[in-house]
């Protein structure tokens, strides 16, 4: 699956907004630390500046599409691509959203 445009200039935004010397800390941790680390911090800034919480813009629509309705969900998403992204790593993005479904649905 291919990274779609709204997810691809979110990505691009943090590229953009995270100087080379913080992404070079990001980088030097696993991605499961990343990614549990930035909840609050990151993804938190994420979850209001770009309100995640509703289906206001492309990106938010976009997930709404995947079935990622959870705004916790959708950051952490799009945090652990943007680690993959710096890390040149695969994005694996179908088996990440399926993960995310499985869980969802096991969670019901």
């Amino acid at each position: 699956m291919n990274i779609p445009a709204p997810l691809k200039l979110a990505v691009q935004a943090l590229i953009d907004r995270i100087p080379p010397e913080n992404q070079m800390e990001i980088m030097e941790m696993s991605e499961h630390d990343f990614t549990v680390e930035s909840h609050f911090g990151l993804g938190g800034l994420l979850r209001n500046e770009w309100n995640l919480w509703n289906e206001t813009n492309d990106l938010t629509r976009w997930f709404a599409e995947m079935g990622i309705d959870d705004a916790d969900d959708r950051s952490a998403i799009i945090c652990t691509v943007f680690y993959r992204t710096i890390m040149a790593q695969n994005i694996a993005l179908r088996e990440l959203l399926e993960n995310y479904r499985d869980f969802l649905e096991g969670e019901k």
